[in-house]
């Protein structure tokens, strides 16, 4: 998806969230994974997967 495309979608996404009396109302929700494919800004470091965190939860235990 190019970028510009991206941001058309944010933008209309935006007027609908503004107008909850013509679209209704919305709700956002992220759950886990959500920033798995985000860049890191300060760290190289990506966040683990579910298999990690488990591997590391069981050696923590």
């Amino acid at each position: 998806m190019s970028r510009n495309t991206a941001k058309a979608y944010i933008r209309d996404i935006a007027v609908r969230i503004n107008n909850p009396e013509i679209y209704g109302g919305a709700s956002l929700m992220a759950g886990a994974g959500f920033s798995r494919n985000a860049e890191s800004i300060r760290s190289r470091n990506a966040p683990p997967d579910w298999k990690g965190l488990a591997e590391s939860m069981y050696e923590e235990l």
